[in-house]
């Protein structure tokens, strides 16, 4: 199985969070690519992996900021047709 750990930590909390979770993924023998979300554009191609953990802190009750605008973006994207996966059976 191929899994994305996608994750924002400010204050490292979450960031180990995510670091036991890639030990994990990967002592169950599948494949891990775990990408910490910056303010700077993140380029993830989501519909790659077959699974995905998403962890961010939460910061007057929403994900941190640089989580929220990479979810915006990939909303966008999906709305423009532009995040789409050519096996139908993952539609």
């Amino acid at each position: 199985m191929n899994v994305l750990n996608l994750y924002f930590s400010s204050t490292g909390n979450t960031e180990k969070v995510a670091f036991r979770i890639r030990d994990a993924v990967n002592q169950l023998g599948h494949s891990v690519e775990t990408v910490k979300v910056t303010s700077e554009d993140v380029d993830v191609d989501v519909l790659k992996f077959d699974l995905a953990f998403v962890g961010s802190g939460v910061y007057g009750q929403l994900l941190g900021q640089p989580m929220v605008e990479l979810h915006r973006r990939l909303l966008s994207a999906r709305a423009q047709n532009e995040l789409l996966h050519e096996d139908p059976q993952r539609m």
